[in-house]
């Protein structure tokens, strides 16, 4: 089972036709797909969408030819399959699935980690992890090369955790040592986060990819086709939003803003002046950065029925209900933007109480 949403002239009592065909469209650019078979809708084609990576789908009737439609489309897509109708049944020792390169787009090597020389638990969860990003990275690299910077961050995270564990434990071969449990236990804690965040995109992101008739998403209300597109639509707007405050610099200006002259926001005790605050010289706007701008700090972002919209220092999670109603009131994404403030926040706090120390 799942939620399929008719796209143009489709009637309500729209049933399949005796014969055609069922066409998967694993699309690159959805409005491009779109845009094409809108030309086509109504002559033979019937179009509908769908919140998993097969984001398009395509009711051929039988005078429509397969061939002509993927030919016109392959630039857009990434691959398809096609279910033949008989009898108004799907022939399934006859499906055919296309796969198309993504010509154009830089592909990134992404190696194991080395766990050889690390304590136990730590060894486990950087092998687990290795795997995990494998798999994510396999069926990204064609089906959402988005994620590409995402999975380049996780990779540099966990290799930095996992040496930092590393020259902890050699230190603590010393019993004068003064390495800090609570910085070696706080990495420990991190890397089952990310791999348990990872294991959750792993199944929505990419967990049904073609041959659909071989692949299962475990809820049953999406199961054949999976949320990879819905998915996909949520790391945008997160991804969008972490771009742009990244251009803005707000961490290289407080650095800027360290050796200016106090400033005092009250004319006497106990009395805040908020026009202190907005004619100050020192205002984070006044100030230029002391560098160029730093590559964006990214988070795993999922959906979940548990935490509903809920942030923490390796991930996001968006409302279960948001893939449903995300144009209503009480499940809109904005409040993804709330959750995203989290991450930006605690990195100022940490930059103004911390002195500098990036620990989000």
């Amino acid at each position: 089972m799942s939620p399929i949403y008719p796209i143009g002239d489709v009637a309500e009592d729209f049933q399949l036709p005796s014969s055609g065909h069922l066409v998967f469209l694993f699309s690159r650019s959805v409005r491009g797909v779109l845009n094409r078979l809108e030309r086509r809708d109504g002559h033979g084609v019937r179009v509908f969408a769908s919140h998993g990576l097969a984001s398009v789908i395509a009711v051929l009737d039988a005078d429509a030819d397969v061939d002509t439609l993927l030919q016109e489309l392959e630039d857009q897509l990434c691959a398809a399959e096609v279910w033949p109708l008989q009898e108004g049944t799907v022939v399934e020792r006859n499906t055919i699935v296309r796969h198309w390169q993504n010509d154009g787009i830089a592909t990134t090597e992404i190696e194991d980690i080395a766990a050889t020389n690390l304590p136990y638990e730590v060894r486990t969860e950087v092998e687990q992890f290795n795997l995990n990003l494998k798999y994510f990275w396999a069926r990204a690299e064609q089906f959402a090369p988005e994620y590409e910077d995402l999975a380049i961050w996780l990779h540099e995270a966990v290799s930095d955790a996992a040496k930092a564990v590393a020259s902890y434990a050699q230190a603590h071969t010393d019993p004068a040592s003064l390495a800090d449990p609570q910085q070696h236990y706080g990495r420990v804690s991190l890397l089952v986060e990310i791999n348990a965040c990872l294991t959750m995109l792993n199944s929505q992101a990419m967990g049904v990819t073609p041959p659909l008739t071989e692949a299962t998403y475990p809820i049953g209300e999406y199961s054949l086709l999976g949320i990879g597109s819905a998915t996909r639509a949520v790391w945008r707007i997160y991804r969008h939003m972490s771009d742009v405050f990244a251009d803005a610099q707000h961490l290289d200006r407080l650095h800027a803003m360290r050796d200016g002259a106090p400033f005092d926001s009250g004319v006497r005790p106990y009395r805040f002046q908020m026009s202190a605050w907005a004619d100050s010289p020192l205002s984070i706007e006044s100030q230029d950065p002391v560098g160029p701008a730093t590559a964006p700090r990214r988070h795993i972002v999922y959906f979940s029925s548990r935490w509903g919209f809920h942030q923490t220092v390796q991930s996001v999670s968006v409302s279960w209900q948001c893939i449903n109603g995300n144009a209503a009131l009480d499940w809109n994404l904005l409040t993804l933007s709330h959750e995203f403030l989290h991450a930006h926040l605690r990195e100022l706090l940490d930059e103004l109480l911390l002195v500098g120390t990036r620990r989000s």
